[in-house]
C-alpha cells in the first residue's frame, strides 16, 4: 500500500519542521514527540494512511533532514533558525 503524494508530503513537511525545532532549540524532544503523536493521529484519522505508513515516511523524511541539516554551512543552519523563530507556533 502507498500512501499518497498529498499525505506523504504533509508527513515530510511535519518531520521537517519537528526536527528543525529540535535542531534549533525551539522545542525540546518531549514537546517534539506531543507534537508528533498529535500530527500522527490527524493523519491516521485525516489521511487515511496507516500508523505504520506514517512512522515510515516520518522516519525517512527525518533522517534526510538530519543529513542535510549536519552538511549545512552554520550560517544556513542559524537562518533557518531565525526564520523559524519568527513563524507562529500555531503551525504545528
Amino acid at each position: 500500500d502507498v500512501p499518497n503524494a498529498t499525505a506523504a508530503g504533509i508527513v515530510q513537511m511535519s518531520a521537517g519542521l519537528n526536527e528543525m525545532a529540535l535542531a534549533c532549540k525551539h522545542q525540546s524532544a518531549s514537546e517534539i514527540d506531543a507534537a508528533k503523536a498529535k500530527q500522527k493521529s490527524s493523519a491516521i484519522a485525516d489521511l487515511k494512511i496507516s500508523a505504520a505508513e506514517y512512522d515510515k515516511l516520518y522516519a525517512q523524511a527525518a533522517g534526510d533532514f538530519k543529513k542535510q541539516w549536519a552538511t549545512a554551512p552554520a550560517e544556513r543552519q542559524k537562518q533557518s533558525c531565525d526564520q523559524m523563530k519568527n513563524m507562529p507556533k500555531s503551525a504545528s
